[in-house]
C-alpha cells in the first residue's frame, strides 16, 4: 500500500491541516523533506500546527515553535509563523499559523543556494558597483565569458534600467 511518502507530483502549494499531527514524531523530518521535494520552485507549505506539548500518546501529537523550527528550517524559509488568531473555540490558543517557502537545496552538499530575490539583489548591487566605479566614463563594455558569463552580463546590463544614463553594450567571449 502506498503512503504520502511514496507520492510523486509537483505543486505550487501544499495546505497542512491536521495531517502533520497524525504523523509519528520519528517521521516528522521525513514529512518536511517530502513536502519540500513535492513543491515547485518558490512553492509554499501553509497551514496550522498544534501548539501543545509533544507526548508519546497520540495522534494527535503536539509540538511547539522550537521543535517545528528544527524540523522545517532545513527545507523551508519561514515567511509567517505565529499564533493563530482565528482558531475554532476548542483549539483557540493551541494552534500556530504558518507560511513556509521552499528552500532550494543542493542535494550534494545540502547547502542552501540563493533565492531568486537574493540573486536579483546581488546582481543589482554589482550593477551599482560598476556604475559607481565608471561614473565618469562615456562608454564601457560588459563582457561575458561563454554561456553563463554572457547571461550574467546581460542581467547586469538589464539591472541598469532607467536609473542610469550610459552607453554600453554586452559582448560574448568564447573560450
Amino acid at each position: 500500500m502506498k503512503t504520502f511518502f511514496d507520492h510523486k507530483g509537483s505543486y505550487d502549494l501544499i495546505i497542512e491541516q491536521t495531517f502533520f499531527c497524525a504523523i509519528s514524531p520519528e517521521d516528522r523530518s521525513k514529512y518536511a523533506r517530502k513536502c519540500q521535494e513535492l513543491l515547485k520552485m518558490n512553492g509554499k507549505l501553509v497551514g496550522l500546527l498544534f501548539d501543545f506539548p509533544l507526548t508519546a500518546e497520540g495522534p494527535p501529537y503536539g509540538g511547539d515553535f522550537d521543535s517545528y523550527k528544527n524540523i522545517f528550517s532545513d527545507y523551508f524559509n519561514f515567511r509567517t509563523f505565529e499564533p493563530c488568531y482565528n482558531s475554532i473555540k476548542p483549539r483557540l490558543g493551541r494552534e500556530l499559523f504558518f507560511i513556509f517557502e521552499k528552500k532550494i537545496v543542493n542535494k550534494m552538499s545540502r547547502s542552501v543556494i540563493l533565492t531568486n530575490e537574493e540573486i536579483t539583489n546581488k546582481i543589482r548591487r554589482i550593477a551599482y558597483q560598476i556604475y559607481e566605479t565608471n561614473i565618469n566614463e562615456r562608454k564601457f563594455v560588459l563582457a561575458g565569458i561563454s554561456d553563463n558569463g554572457f547571461i550574467l552580463a546581460k542581467k547586469i546590463k538589464g539591472s541598469f534600467g532607467k536609473d542610469f544614463s550610459y552607453t554600453g553594450f554586452v559582448v560574448r567571449c568564447e573560450n
